[in-house]
């Protein structure tokens, strides 16, 4: 690989990620979750789906949601072109090289619930983001 084409397969694909979440942020998923609050709780199973997880203490009711995906980012190779110095003596120099890796996003969601109606949330994770939704 030239040097010329290694420094395009890096930043593309760093354009790439960030294309894909560099518009979602944590204050969007802030908007979404926030707008559950006051909703009935059969409304949130119909739209969310039933919850991975439940639990209830003696006043209120908790779902938890949970979601993840592994995004894989490959490497590129080492290159080792011949380079001279000033004497003309020829030599090996390494350039670059990054090993392939797999980014994991997830984010869990967590609903109160008292009385059939949701009435707080919290959310954990690096993939809890969403795009801000525009008012009009």
């Amino acid at each position: 690989m030239t040097r010329r084409l290694r420094k395009r397969v890096i930043p593309t694909t760093l354009l790439t990620l960030t294309l894909i979440y560099g518009c979602a942020t944590t204050e969007g998923y802030k908007n979404i979750v926030n707008a559950w609050v006051g909703q009935p709780e059969a409304e949130l199973v119909r739209t969310w789906g039933p919850p991975q997880r439940s639990y209830q203490t003696e006043e209120s009711k908790f779902f938890v949601y949970y979601s993840q995906k592994d995004i894989y980012v490959p490497g590129s190779i080492t290159t080792y072109p011949n380079d001279f110095d000033e004497s003309g003596t020829a030599f090996r120099q390494s350039y670059g090289g990054v090993p392939d890796r797999t980014l994991t996003y997830s984010c869990e969601t967590s609903f109160e619930i008292i009385d059939g109606v949701i009435t707080s949330w919290s959310f954990r994770g690096n993939d809890c983001v969403a795009v801000a939704q525009q008012e009009n």
